[in-house]
């Protein structure tokens, strides 16, 4: 995950999967990457806190190649 195009910067980021667990915390890199190889294939949460205090939230769906 990247963000780009905004003055807005990952703080951090909380992985929780379909059952409501929470199964990671995040710090990005400082280029404002993060990388989620480790996870298992599966559908995840991903609640996002950026440094303008803002939270959101994004689905994503993890398929192995």
């Amino acid at each position: 995950i990247e963000a780009y195009g905004c003055e807005v910067k990952i703080e951090s980021m909380q992985v929780w999967d379909t059952w409501g667990r929470q199964v990671g915390t995040i710090q990005p890199a400082k280029d404002n990457k993060v990388q989620l190889g480790q996870l298992s294939q599966g559908v995840y949460f991903i609640k996002i806190f950026l440094s303008n205090e803002a939270v959101n939230v994004i689905e994503i769906v993890k398929v192995s190649l």
